[in-house]
């Protein structure tokens, strides 16, 4: 959040920002289990025992950290999180997305699962929640009052004083101003998707990226996504500021439909399956999944793939309805030589 510089930044957060907070819990807990990781196959030796001790103090300060964090960040009024803490330690009560960005690290703790399983007396350490299940609901629902929008995540809530409706607005505003007092950022539909299903909130899920998938297949720079959108929804509108295409956008928009909406099944051999297109490398022939065999790297050898189609579903009652689907297949790299295929 560094839209105006170190020294005059339009959006301040210090040293106390509630996701960072989450962030280093995580860290403080992965150096240490990666340390007991380390550890484990040294026997008895000095080695060990000092290691050991490394994972003990970080274990120390992530349980410090953990239970300062519920004193200090949890605003139960409102049912969410701070966004920061000011430099006399006053809680800011600004709603934005940094909140389901410490709700979604905090998720992370199913890393530890295969050490707690070696070591059932670690449970408590690392399998205790930075942010309880009922917060994270309180978080989700007060998001979805406030910053969860049809068109996407804004970086504030639109209630808020400071809130700006449009990125560009030079009558107005310098537009660094906007980047994160009102623009939605389409890389946070990622881990606002993530953080919804782990609450059982599926069709709140898939309702917020339907406008991605939109995007991507139809609008703007087709293929990729953009960076910003305004606060506002502004139907039509092809200019927004902000990159064309942004990787984090289109990071998060692929790591949601390969990892979270796998299990959005498909329905093979339905009418349906001839009008859906491959979100992928190449297009799409009769609902089969079309992988250039040139863009797979040789060293791979046979791949196996699971990836998501968009099916336009007809619907007697109306308009044709998108839907999920998934496809599985197999591709061989093209062994190619001076441009000519070899078996």
């Amino acid at each position: 959040m560094d839209a105006g510089g170190e020294a005059h930044p339009y959006s301040p957060r210090g040293d106390r920002a509630v996701e960072v907070q989450a962030l280093f819990h995580h860290g403080l807990l992965a150096g240490a289990a990666w340390a007991r990781t380390l550890a484990a196959p040294l026997g008895t030796s000095l080695d060990k025992r000092q290691i050991e001790v490394l994972a003990l103090q970080w274990e120390s300060a992530a349980a410090k950290l953990r239970k300062s964090f519920g004193e200090l960040f949890w605003n139960a009024k409102v049912g969410y999180l701070y966004d920061h803490l000011n430099k006399d330690g006053s809680p800011d009560w600004q709603i934005r997305a940094n909140a389901i960005l410490a709700l979604w690290v905090s998720l992370d703790r199913r890393d530890f699962e295969p050490l707690v399983a070696e070591n059932p007396a670690l449970d408590a350490v690392y399998s205790e929640p930075l942010i309880s299940v009922e917060q994270g609901k309180a978080i989700m629902k007060t998001a979805s009052e406030t910053i969860i929008l049809p068109h996407g995540v804004a970086s504030l809530s639109p209630k808020d004083a400071h809130f700006h409706q449009r990125h560009l607005a030079f009558e107005r505003y310098f537009f660094d101003e906007a980047y994160h007092n009102g623009d939605v950022w389409e890389w946070l539909t990622g881990p606002t998707v993530s953080c919804l299903l782990e609450i059982g909130e599926r069709d709140k899920a898939w309702k917020l990226v339907r406008p991605l998938v939109d995007e991507i297949l139809n609008d703007a720079c087709v293929g990729t996504l953009r960076e910003i959108r305004d606060g506002v929804d502004t139907p039509g509108k092809t200019e927004f500021g902000g990159a064309t295409s942004q990787a984090w956008s289109l990071a998060e928009f692929i790591r949601v439909c390969l990892s979270e909406f796998v299990s959005f099944e498909g329905r093979p051999g339905s009418s349906a399956d001839a009008r859906c297109r491959y979100l992928g490398i190449r297009g799409w022939t009769a609902a089969k999944a079309v992988v250039d065999p040139e863009r797979v790297p040789r060293e791979w050898k046979e791949t196996r793939f699971r990836l998501p189609f968009v099916c336009a579903a007809p619907n007697k009652k109306g308009p044709e309805k998108p839907e999920m689907s998934i496809r599985e297949g197999s591709v061989r790299p093209a062994q190619r030589i001076l441009g000519v295929d070899n078996p």
